[in-house]
């Protein structure tokens, strides 16, 4: 394998782990945050057309690779 797809490959399992950590989060400790950017990105969370570990695959060219990758949500509170 090469050592391209090797590094692609750890970065997707790493995002895929991040991914996992989130979702398994149980939902009454996600609740007690005030946060309310954070509380309003979990609501519409489910809704992304794009997973975390496509969207990072996609972005990444050639010999590149991501540093860091996260959903926030716009003005209008929509994904982005």
């Amino acid at each position: 394998m090469s050592r391209q797809n090797t590094s692609t490959l750890q970065l997707l399992g790493a995002a895929l782990v991040c991914t996992a950590l989130v979702i398994a989060m149980p939902q009454s400790s996600l609740a007690k945050q005030d946060d309310e950017e954070t509380t309003a990105l979990l609501q519409v969370l489910n809704n992304s057309k794009v997973g975390m570990a496509e969207g990072v695959q996609q972005l990444t060219k050639g010999g590149e690779a991501a540093i860091s990758a996260k959903y926030e949500l716009d003005d209008n509170k929509k994904l982005s």
